[in-house]
């Protein structure tokens, strides 16, 4: 679903982990693939490749993970 392999490679752990995709778009202007988990991520990862934020906004969602140039990104409720 994503382009690029680090956040395919997260996505795919989280639902061999029991999370579940709540919902798939886009977040303008930046951001062509947005996928929003159902619930927290299972585990922390380490990537040099990646971005990770701690958003807490409950109108939006708790973290996420992102490419270094916000193209898309891995979010969780």
């Amino acid at each position: 679903m994503f382009k690029s392999k680090e956040l395919s490679s997260l996505l795919a752990e989280e639902l061999k982990n029991g999370n579940q995709i709540a919902e798939k778009s886009s977040w303008p202007p930046k951001c062509e693939t947005l996928i929003l988990l159902k619930n927290r991520f299972t585990e922390k990862y380490e990537s040099n490749n990646l971005v990770c934020r701690e958003i807490k906004d409950s109108h939006y969602w708790y973290a996420e993970y992102s490419t270094i140039d916000e193209s898309e990104c891995l979010a969780c409720k």
